[in-house]
């Protein structure tokens, strides 16, 4: 796991191995994720570092290994999803 912080803008970059990206797709406003041809997760981005982001959720979408997810759990905050 590799972290790419830009300070000047508040932005953060997770990056998950040395796969390469397929495609990318926005969880929300804030983060976008990177993802390989077989849907694993390659990366995070986070455009604003002040703001929660739905780390929760992006566990729940993609595969990611988990010991990944539980480093990435303990060491960001998740904001709460509600279903409805």
């Amino acid at each position: 796991m590799k972290l790419i912080c830009d300070l000047d803008v508040g932005a953060l970059y997770i990056q998950l191995g040395d796969r390469e990206s397929d495609r990318a797709e926005w969880i929300d406003e804030n983060t976008g994720v990177d993802v390989d041809a077989g849907g694993a997760l390659v990366g995070i981005e986070v455009l604003d570092l002040d703001r929660l982001w739905p780390l929760d959720e992006i566990i729940r979408r993609y595969t990611i290994d988990p010991a990944q997810a539980r480093q990435l759990m303990a060491a960001y905050p998740c904001r709460p999803t509600t279903r409805g």
